[in-house]
């Protein structure tokens, strides 16, 4: 029996693996893929992608790749669940370490960044906000004018109502500089707030609250590594 658990560190099922380009040309990477890479950083505003392709058709010539295409994909791992980015589509930044792998094939790397990243970019924010600042978050996240995102947003309820003029800043910037004016409503004032985009969307997070949250495993100095489930 094949079993419902992990058999190996590693061991994904491959769903869904498209380049998109903006001229709609789709082509399927399933198999040409030979390394996926997801990073998540609780200091970055953003989820970042790295695609190690195998590439037989001269995608970069034929596509072409100008730097205009989005990725989609999901992948799923036994007993943890599915990574979903088939609506959520990441944007390529940039193909690097291209080289030669035989005659006729070419391995390179495809790199992407959340399209909410692209859009702080390109727009700026000059408004004045009132309210606790927990909302100002959601609302310049929300904003079709800013960010503009239909992923799932998690805060934590800040206290005070604040007043704030954004000064033709960019939206991302003009959070990050909320994470230092806020105070947890729910944690006695707790000034540690973090903005952070993961799998499950973006975060508008306290400390306490990630503290909270239950623990995956125990690890012990000089003692084998146990982990439940």
């Amino acid at each position: 029996a094949i079993g419902t658990g992990v058999q190996y560190a590693g061991e994904y099922s491959l769903d869904e693996l498209k380049l998109l380009s903006s001229t709609g040309v789709v082509a399927r990477l399933d198999d040409s893929v030979i390394e996926i890479n997801l990073f998540e950083n609780m200091f970055t505003s953003s989820l970042m992608l790295s695609l190690v392709v195998i590439d037989k058709e001269n995608l970069i010539m034929n596509m072409p790749i100008v730097g205009q295409e989005f990725v989609s994909f999901k992948v799923t791992t036994k007993g943890v669940g599915s990574f979903d980015f088939t609506e959520n589509v990441f944007s390529v930044i940039r193909v690097s370490s291209r080289q030669d792998a035989s005659a006729g094939s070419q391995i390179y790397e495809i790199s992407c960044i959340s399209t909410e990243t692209l859009r702080n970019n390109r727009t700026r924010t000059s408004k004045s906000y009132s309210g606790v600042n927990s909302d100002i978050v959601a609302d310049i996240l929300r904003d079709e004018n800013l960010i503009n995102t239909n992923k799932e947003i998690t805060i934590d309820e800040t206290s005070r109502i604040r007043r704030y003029i954004a000064p033709n800043i960019r939206p991302v910037d003009f959070i990050k500089t909320l994470t230092r004016e806020s105070s947890s409503k729910k944690f006695g004032g707790s000034p540690h707030y973090f903005f952070f985009e993961n799998t499950k969307g973006f975060q508008f997070r306290v400390l306490d609250s990630l503290y909270e949250e239950p623990f995956q495993g125990e690890f012990v100095a000089s003692e084998a590594m146990k982990i439940d489930g």
